[in-house]
């Protein structure tokens, strides 16, 4: 994702929205996680909900999910281009959702088995959680009080229940779910009011490690399968400069014919969007110059993806 670090918490669902559209090839293929996460936010704020002790989460509540994505991805128009495709729009896993923490008496056997072998501890029950939800040990500190210790998955599961579960092993003390902060300035917040649902999406930059000084958002509502689009909201990109700002070196600008690119091996792929948000060209083979002598003259939003994944922006004129 890219490289705005953090972003405000996001607003939580607590009632159904009714709506069965139809869910979209795509938003499953790229945004199952979103709605996993999103389906998770709203168990989180209901522990009432009926899905409350469920460890893993239903499908039906990740389906109502991906249903209402993919209705605002269906509209199909420049907007949907520039959240989904340009700026890559996800959801902010600021929540528990694939790690546990707690501290081990090591004066049991077993727990000393576990951390020498990370895998096998012998309590049945400890080792049927972790195998079961495909745990591993990530990490563990030896304290006084006994060995602190980190388990995570690669699911998404509603990890309060094992949390109890946990709690009543004999050995096992202060076991917590941990949040997570693996997210950038994206996120996608969805809200109920009567029989329409609002979907918010939204980038944030300026200090986001403190929480974002500044954020844009993209706004929808949807009834009865209908979309509306309802403007922009929130600040304007008046610090633009930081919001495209990158590590990679990139004139002359305006360009003529050949773009230069420093540190071009950091590079992985280089994507040009018009100012709708349509995809012009894309480059996954990079030398330290493009040749851009074909494409026509406008202004142009560069999408950089570097080697780690991490993607930057940056406006270009081509003359």
């Amino acid at each position: 994702m890219k490289k705005i670090v953090l972003l405000f918490l996001s607003q939580i669902v607590i009632n159904t929205f009714a709506q069965n559209c139809g869910i979209d090839t795509w938003i499953k293929d790229n945004y199952l996680n979103d709605a996993k996460i999103l389906a998770l936010r709203e168990i989180y704020a209901n522990p009432s909900i009926d899905y409350a002790d469920s460890i893993d989460i239903p499908i039906a509540l990740t389906n109502k999910y991906l249903d209402a994505l993919s209705t605002i991805y269906l509209l199909d128009n420049g907007v949907t281009d520039t959240i989904f495709s340009v700026y890559d729009i996800h959801s902010f896993p600021n929540i528990p959702y694939m790690e546990i923490a707690m501290i081990g008496d090591t004066n049991y056997s077993w727990i000393k088995d576990f951390l020498a072998d990370s895998v096998i501890s012998g309590n049945s029950q400890f080792d049927s959680i972790m195998v079961k939800y495909n745990f591993k040990l990530q990490s563990y500190i030896n304290l006084s009080i006994g060995a602190s210790i980190r388990i995570t998955t690669p699911q998404y599961l509603n990890l309060y229940p094992l949390v109890d579960s946990l709690n009543n092993i004999q050995g096992l003390d202060n076991v917590e779910a941990m949040e997570s902060w693996a997210g950038d300035g994206d996120n996608i917040e969805l809200s109920i009011s009567n029989d329409t649902t609002y979907i918010d999406f939204s980038i944030g930059w300026g200090d986001c490690p403190s929480g974002c000084i500044n954020r844009k958002y993209w706004n929808f509502s949807i009834y009865d399968c209908n979309v509306t689009y309802l403007g922009t909201s929130g600040d304007n990109f008046t610090s633009i400069d930081e919001l495209y700002k990158n590590d990679f070196n990139i004139y002359p600008n305006p360009v003529m014919d050949i773009l230069t690119i420093e540190k071009w091996d950091k590079v992985q792929r280089i994507d040009f969007y018009d100012i709708h948000g349509k995809l012009i060209i894309s480059y996954d083979q990079i030398s330290n110059q493009l040749d851009l002598s074909d494409l026509e003259t406008g202004q142009y939003l560069l999408r950089i993806t570097n080697k780690n994944n991490y993607k930057t922006f940056m406006k270009i004129i081509k003359r």
